[in-house]
């Protein structure tokens, strides 16, 4: 049930115009916080995509008070025309408190939850990526002036499209573990995949399954969660497509991780970047 939603549309507009958003799909910066400017937004959706029909701002300020009566297409479109889309998040979002989605928003601004977890202290050998073939990583110029950051910077290895890497990991306690990848914005549950037991794991290290690599995924992120409580209700453990995650539910459970009270919790991220293997060379 989605409740205030005229007053969480206003927050959300305020929030991004203070950040000066500009809703990539419609090239429209998000000037003011008001009805007018959501109007606006929306018909600017609605004409990139070719749609027929006009929003008026009598029917969107019914349907912002009264959003049981509303088109079913309504809360989608709300959500990506205002480019929450582009964030990661879908109109789930709608359902929780204003402090909620305002701050959902601002991780997702900042980065995402790459940049959530490194809020905090990481274990890199709570859960590791191998490659065993090495790769060349590009050009060593020693006279570059300085070192170009990463947007997210995070443990990273190259590796060749159908390398198998290896994964294990170092359990600094006993407890439980959750490993999920992201790949092109969909969270992904690795424990069947690489057999990670989703029982109670014995402190000391452990050897997890391999993964197949594609080129068809440029870059991967992993990220592991260990707890010593049984607290990862909700969490997917599965690859399969339907069990997959937004950025923004699985921002929401991450949150929920870090925020619970706990003596003893770790996390990691990894990533790879997937590169084409070397063209056969015919010397005949």
């Amino acid at each position: 049930m989605v409740n205030k939603l005229a007053d969480k549309a206003i927050q959300v507009l305020r929030l991004l115009s203070e950040h000066g958003y500009l809703v990539p799909s419609t090239g429209v910066l998000v000037a003011n916080a008001n009805r007018k400017t959501l109007v606006d937004l929306i018909n600017a959706y609605r004409a990139k995509r070719k749609m027929s029909g006009r929003m008026y701002l009598p029917n969107l300020s019914t349907w912002l008070n009264h959003p049981e009566e509303a088109p079913w297409t309504f809360l989608p479109e709300l959500t990506d025309s205002l480019g929450l889309d582009s964030l990661g998040l879908d109109e789930s979002i709608w359902k929780f408190s204003e402090s909620e989605i305002t701050g959902l928003i601002k991780d997702a601004i900042h980065g995402g939850v790459v940049a959530r977890i490194r809020r905090h202290n990481l274990n890199p050998a709570l859960f590791k990526v191998l490659s065993t073939t090495p790769v060349q990583k590009g050009i060593n110029f020693s006279d570059t002036p300085f070192q170009i950051p990463q947007f997210h910077p995070c443990s990273e290895i190259t590796v060749v499209s159908g390398d198998i890497l290896q994964t294990r990991g170092v359990m600094p306690f006993n407890g439980f573990l959750r490993v999920v990848a992201c790949e092109n914005g969909e969270f992904i549950g690795l424990n069947n995949f690489l057999k990670i037991s989703c029982d109670m794991l014995k402190s000391g290290q452990h050897m997890f399954g391999d993964i197949q690599t594609s080129a068809q995924v440029a870059r991967t992120f992993i990220f592991a969660f260990a707890s010593a409580e049984p607290c990862f209700v909700g969490w997917p453990i599965r690859h399969e497509r339907k069990s997959r995650l937004s950025n923004g539910s699985f921002l929401q459970l991450v949150d929920s991780f870090f925020s619970a009270h706990r003596d003893e919790l770790s996390c990691s991220i990894q990533s790879f970047v997937t590169t084409m293997p070397p063209p056969h060379l015919d010397l005949q």
